[in-house]
């Protein structure tokens, strides 16, 4: 391995020169001598090219890399990774889910090792947001419970795996432990999308089950965080619920006011 090239790219890759990492991670693919360092390189390149959305790259790296006869377990293991991540960016979940299933059937004892967790960890925690994506929440949930204490990389995923959790605890009719996460989404303090829609969630099981008060301060709250348009929660449904909210708690003219802004709003 040409070892000062490969990191040189590496940090091209980690301050977003994306195109030039993934340019040159192929073409040192291409002068590497073994097929161990040649998968390396090719899976780096894959990954710059599906973080650029360059998913057709993608795939066509893929198709050079799965050939390989790959000694290392790690460069093998990240290898095969690769595939079914590149299938969720191409809206392929069910498949990707497949997919997952086998890496962890085929490779069980590996990646039970300490050495390999980050990858189980990252495994369990794709597939389960996958699944999600898929309506199929009863099989998402033990996973994602199991998902919201891991370790590695923890601060980076564990506010959308809390939220995909409490979504499954709704949509499997437990509410209160969808509202125990879904304040938990909300405790992280950060403006996201995943912070808006666990608002508006909440609410909305606050409102059936009588909780009307603690409905009205977080669908106010969702105004108040992102003010405009959002694509996380269009704001004609806050509007709505606030008007019915303000109504049913004996404010007729907020009542009205959301009503109004409900009917004018585009979405």
């Amino acid at each position: 391995m040409d070892w000062p090239n490969f990191e040189h790219l590496m940090k091209l890759g980690k301050v977003g020169r994306l195109d030039e990492a993934a340019r040159g991670s192929e073409a040192l693919a291409a002068r590497a001598e073994s097929d161990d360092d040649r998968a390396s390189l090719l899976t780096g390149a894959l990954v710059f090219s599906a973080r650029l959305g360059r998913l057709a790259d993608a795939r066509r790296i893929l198709g050079r890399l799965m050939p390989l006869e790959v000694s290392d377990p790690e460069v093998r293991l990240n290898a095969e990774f690769c595939e079914p991540c590149l299938l969720i960016q191409e809206g392929r979940a069910e498949e990707a889910i497949a997919a997952f299933r086998k890496m962890l059937q085929l490779h069980h004892d590996a990646l039970h090792e300490d050495r390999f967790r980050y990858l189980y960890e990252d495994i369990q925690c794709r597939t389960g947001l996958a699944l999600v994506s898929v309506a199929r929440f009863a099989e998402a949930l033990p996973i994602l419970r199991e998902a919201v204490d891991f370790t590695s990389d923890k601060a980076a995923g564990e506010q959308e795996v809390r939220y995909a959790l409490a979504v499954c605890y709704e949509e499997t009719s437990d509410p209160e432990a969808a509202k125990h996460e879904y304040h938990a989404v909300i405790a992280f303090n950060a403006k996201s999308d995943f912070a808006e829609r666990a608002r508006y969630r909440v609410a909305r099981i606050y409102m059936m089950t009588g909780g009307l008060a603690q409905a009205r301060k977080l669908l106010e709250a969702v105004l108040q965080a992102s003010p405009g348009a959002s694509p996380a929660v269009p704001r004609k449904r806050v509007y709505e619920h606030l008007s019915l909210v303000c109504r049913h708690l004996g404010d007729r003219a907020n009542g009205k006011l959301y009503a109004d802004l409900a009917k004018s709003a585009r979405e």
